[in-house]
């Protein structure tokens, strides 16, 4: 079955516009600032989605892309660290390789921290704190899909294909504290296909076109794509379209994920400024 992701953000969406109206009421417009310099199609697709959808809801967002080392791109963290009229901010990854991304996670202001990377609130996430931090949003959007089909997590198995810290790292802690059992594959693993074929729920984001088929799934799986690949402007995803007949529970790309990683995007910059005024 196709889990609808259009459904879960709209409504979502919903609960946000009133959020925002009653700042904008207070003379508060959020202003959310995008750092990207990379050239990768996917990021682009993504920032543009961003961008189209924070003029919708009557945000403010700003795009930086004038840096091409570390040093350049910190240098622009600490201004907006310490611009009061910016609220949140979003560093873009991947990062060119001649940055290293620790270095930057170490100067993003938790109190601005859109994505959930900065070290207190990747701290806070990891001990499964009380108080709201921002978590990183493409993972917190997937605990979101589980949560809306109503599927307990508890006990089952689940194999993640991907180790990044705004995916594959975040999601297995939050899959953790549901009481998952969850193992996580990557380029290094030997042999996906021995993880996956008797996983109860599969989560993939590797931009990989198709990389999952059919006879790495067992039947009645619940399959997750997360994974983005534009070729001839055209968006597909990790999962071949022949999965989607074993699977329970599937997202489709695109119009999945993707969707819900950018709603928490912004729920994460309201929540920021709520918190900024003690809310």
């Amino acid at each position: 079955m196709k889990i609808d992701c259009i459904n879960i953000v709209n409504k979502e969406y919903e609960i946000l516009k009133e959020q925002i109206f009653k700042l904008k009421q207070k003379k508060v417009i959020p202003h959310l600032v995008i750092l990207q310099n990379n050239n990768l199609e996917s990021s682009k697709k993504y920032v543009d989605i961003k961008v189209q959808k924070a003029k919708e809801l009557g945000i403010k967002v700003s795009l930086i892309n004038d840096f091409g080392n570390e040093e350049e791109l910190i240098h622009h963290i600490n201004k907006l660290n310490n611009d009061k009229s910016v609220h949140g901010y979003i560093v873009q990854l991947p990062l060119p390789k001649n940055i290293n991304q620790n270095n930057i996670f170490k100067v993003i202001d938790p109190k601005k921290d859109v994505d959930g990377l900065s070290l207190l609130s990747t701290y806070n996430n990891y001990i499964n704190n009380n108080h709201w931090y921002p978590k990183a949003c493409t993972a917190n959007g997937i605990m979101k899909i589980f949560e809306s089909i109503n599927y307990d997590l508890s006990s089952k198995s689940v194999v993640i294909i991907n180790r990044s810290p705004i995916v594959g790292k975040p999601l297995a802690l939050m899959m953790l504290n549901k009481n998952a059992t969850v193992t996580i594959c990557h380029s290094k693993t030997e042999n996906i296909k021995l993880f996956t074929q008797n996983a109860d729920v599969i989560v993939i984001a590797i931009a990989n076109k198709y990389f999952l088929t059919n006879d790495m799934v067992k039947d009645n799986a619940v399959v997750i794509d997360a994974g983005i690949n534009v070729e001839n402007n055209k968006v597909y995803g990790d999962v071949s379209p022949c999965v989607y007949k074993k699977a329970k529970y599937y997202t489709p790309v695109p119009n999945g994920v993707g969707k819900l990683t950018v709603l928490y995007i912004f729920k994460n910059l309201i929540n920021l400024i709520n918190e900024s005024e003690g809310k």
